[in-house]
C-alpha cells in the first residue's frame, strides 16, 4: 500500500467484519471495484496509479468470506449499492468489463 491509502473494516448490520481498500483521490467520483476471485481488496493496489491520476475515488471491498471479510450466506450484486446507499451514497446500475461479474453501479 502507498503512503495515503486507507485500509479500513467496518461492521456491516448484521454483525460481520467488512474490510476494504480506498485508493486515489478521496474527493474524486468514487468507483467501487468488484475484485475477482479469488482476490482481494489488495487487488486496488494494482489500480491506484490510474485511480490517483484520473483523480478517481476507488474503493475495493473484500468480498464476504476472502481476504479480512467475514462470510455471509445469502448475498446479491445489488448488496453493494444497498451497503453505499445506507451509508449515503447513491447508485444507479451501471455496465461492468470484466469476466465474470456483468455488473456495477456508478455511485455518487
Amino acid at each position: 500500500m502507498a503512503d495515503g491509502d486507507v485500509a479500513e473494516e467496518v461492521a456491516t448490520a448484521d454483525g460481520r467484519a467488512l474490510t476494504y481498500l480506498e485508493v486515489g483521490d478521496p474527493n474524486g467520483p468514487l468507483v467501487i471495484h468488484n475484485h475477482g476471485g479469488p482476490s482481494s481488496r489488495l487487488e486496488a493496489c494494482l489500480l491506484a496509479d490510474f485511480a490517483s491520476k484520473n483523480q478517481l475515488r476507488l474503493v475495493c471491498v473484500d468480498r464476504p468470506g476472502m481476504g479480512q471479510s467475514s462470510p455471509q450466506k445469502a448475498r446479491s450484486y445489488s448488496g453493494w449499492a444497498d451497503y453505499a446507499t445506507r451509508n449515503g451514497i447513491g447508485c444507479t446500475p451501471g455496465t461492468a468489463i470484466k469476466g465474470g461479474d456483468g455488473i456495477m453501479y456508478n455511485c455518487q
